[in-house]
C-alpha cells in the first residue's frame, strides 16, 4: 500500500555498518514543495526518526546530523536512487511532529505543508 502522498509503497532496506551494527530504514518516494524528495524513517536506540532528503526550507525540519545523512545515503544507494551524493542535504523532522505510524506521519506532514 501506498503512503498517502508518497508516489510508491514503502521499501525497507537493511544497512550494515559493521559486523555487530544493523539497522533498517523504510523508504517512500514523495513530493515536497521543492521538487521530488525521498522520506527515510529508521530507530535509534528505540526512539523514531524521520529523515527527507534533500532537505526542505522549512522550520518543521531541522538539519540532518552525522547518523542522519550516512542513514538517508545508504539507504538511497541500496534502493538505487539515482544522483545521491555522500553530502546530500538532509532534514530530520523533530519527534513532536511523528505519529504512531508512518502513513499517519506522512499525512499529518501534507496537512502542515511539509509534503505535497
Amino acid at each position: 500500500m501506498a503512503a498517502p502522498g508518497a508516489r510508491r509503497g514503502w521499501r525497507v532496506v537493511e544497512i550494515e555498518f559493521d559486523r555487530d551494527t544493523k539497522l533498517r530504514a523504510a523508504v517512500a518516494e514523495a513530493e515536497c514543495p521543492e521538487g521530488q524528495c525521498f522520506i527515510v524513517a529508521y530507530s535509534l536506540s528505540e526512539q523514531p526518526r524521520l529523515v527527507i532528503a534533500p532537505a526542505q526550507p522549512s522550520p518543521l525540519c531541522v538539519k540532518g546530523d552525522k547518523l542522519d545523512h550516512e542513514v538517508a545515503y545508504r539507504a538511497l544507494t541500496l534502493l538505487g536512487i539515482p544522483g545521491v551524493r555522500f553530502r546530500f542535504p538532509v532534514c530530520r523532522v523533530p519527534r513532536r511532529l511523528l505519529e504512531r505510524g508512518l502513513n499517519e506521519t506522512v499525512e499529518k506532514l501534507r496537512s502542515l505543508g511539509l509534503l505535497l
